[in-house]
């Protein structure tokens, strides 16, 4: 457990799981889940936010979760019917699978929504429970709205051009800016939700506050798409070099592999697409790495409770990307057996590397909305289990 220093108000968060201790509960969870066709899954998952919610300790006290099993079986039943829809429901009529993923489509905004209003009131930290209080219409407008708007607008003008005599290139120029203008789009979209999720989340009546740039997203799209090429130009360079230190040819490369599978053209093909897999994979994690980081940094440093608490985030590239490698091999060598481990080590990096800065002691803010919610008290509801990664 990390300790809180006095003179700063830092308040760093721990994470005090095992991945022996996890294993015994996530074995037992997938066994009754098989054994009751799902039905338990609502129960698993239970136990699971339980125990990481018991593991994450701020200042000496754990947070905790207080759902019940049954409030969220309803809301996964109703998911996977519409689930089954989608799959199998050409089997009864053609236009089944259509009419249900038109359906998922329009119902996941709201289940999104529910599910974060649910799991915030389900969550407690020394017994004053978290809210959430954003709008239901906001949520649609920047999931299903403003990201499409550009599509939409590009295929409404486009197929008014398509309908004249000399339309077609003219259409075909519009659906292009139409694309660019959905990634044009996506950095902007992206803060507003983030900033739509952290400013609606409340820790008693104490507000969560985010003053997010919109420059800085734009930063961080365009730094992650040049890494990614230079990145990308930086192995091939490291690969053909090697290959020319070593005397390989183009032509002495393909002999030798001619030797090992013959001189099949689509073998050939096949095999190099293999050995780019690596390639593809570490510089895809290295990305992923730098945006998640980047991205989290800023959301917890521009982000304030009750005007008196400031969040920190101190994650990095390379030990992230580290720790996302190390997963995967584990997960590869082990045939998934070692995911209680995996994200075991996930929720202790997170939480290593996040901190809470209260100069006036977090007992100041726990104590003011502690009264304040005995007076209050909260409803309970069921909702979809469903959750949205903005970066937090």
């Amino acid at each position: 457990m990390q300790s809180t220093d006095t003179a700063t108000g830092r308040h760093p968060f721990s994470f005090t799981g095992s991945g022996g201790e996890y294993f015994r509960i996530w074995i037992v969870n997938i066994l009754l889940s098989i054994v009751t066709l799902y039905v338990y899954s609502a129960w698993a998952k239970v136990r699971t936010r339980r125990y990481f919610h018991g593991n994450t300790v701020l200042d000496g006290s754990a947070f905790e979760y207080h759902a019940r099993p049954l409030q969220i079986l309803v809301g996964r039943i109703v998911a996977v019917a519409l689930f089954a829809a989608v799959t199998f429901g050409g089997i009864l009529h053609p236009f089944a699978p259509l009419v249900a993923s038109g359906v998922l489509l329009l119902v996941l905004p709201w289940a999104i929504w529910r599910s974060t209003m649910f799991n915030a009131r389900m969550t407690s930290h020394r017994n004053v429970r978290f809210g959430f209080d954003g709008g239901l219409g906001r949520m649609y407008l920047y999931v299903l709205v403003l990201p499409f708007l550009p599509l939409i607008a590009a295929a409404a003008v486009g197929g008014m051009l398509l309908a004249t005599d000399a339309g077609g290139s003219a259409a075909g120029g519009v659906f292009a800016l139409g694309v660019v203008g959905f990634y044009a789009l996506a950095p902007w979209v992206h803060r507003k939700l983030a900033e739509y999720f952290s400013d609606n989340h409340r820790y008693g009546r104490a507000a969560f506050d985010a003053t997010l740039s919109t420059g800085r997203f734009y930063a961080i799209y365009l730094q992650s798409f040049l890494l990614a090429v230079v990145v990308l130009l930086v192995f091939a360079g490291a690969v053909i070099g090697a290959a020319a230190l070593s005397g390989l040819t183009l032509d002495g490369a393909r002999e030798s592999l001619g030797e090992v599978i013959g001189d099949d053209t689509e073998a050939l093909a096949g095999t190099a697409i293999l050995l780019l897999y690596p390639l593809l994979f570490l510089v895809g994690y290295f990305v992923t790495a730098f945006f998640r980081a980047r991205i989290r940094d800023h959301l917890y440093a521009s982000t304030v409770v009750d005007g008196r608490v400031r969040l920190e985030s101190t994650v990095r590239t390379w030990p992230l990307w580290w720790l996302m490698i190390g997963n995967l091999l584990l997960l590869v060598f082990t045939l998934g057996l070692a995911w209680p481990w995996v994200e075991v080590r996930k929720a202790r990096f997170f939480a290593r590397n996040t901190a809470a800065f209260a100069p006036e002691g977090l007992h100041a803010v726990i104590d003011d909305e502690r009264a304040r919610q005995n007076a209050l008290g909260e409803e309970l509801g069921d909702a979809f289990d469903m959750d949205m990664d903005v970066g937090f």
